[in-house]
């Protein structure tokens, strides 16, 4: 089998929600102003691996207080990651 028609595998990094609130400021920046008050983080947001060291981070809020059910995606790829030895 080739090598190009191998998939490229992507891991989801285990972080909570609250640790997803604090790294948004730094993913998306001046994009966060976008989100208005009363959008909640959902749990199907997360940031994922790549195989080649980079990651794709996937922000999703939810309108609470509107009934239509009113959401924003974010999504940034090809973001640097750093790891620390724990």
């Amino acid at each position: 089998m080739s090598r190009s028609k191998r998939r490229t595998r992507t891991w989801k990094l285990k972080l909570s929600i609250e640790e997803l609130e604090k790294h948004a400021p730094a993913i998306f920046g001046p994009l966060l102003h976008l989100v208005e008050e009363g959008f909640v983080l959902q749990t199907s947001s997360g940031i994922w691996r790549k195989a080649d060291g980079t990651g794709t981070a996937r922000y999703v809020y939810r309108c609470g207080t509107n009934r239509e059910g009113r959401s924003i995606v974010l999504t940034s790829r090809n973001i640097p990651l750093r790891y620390e030895a724990a």
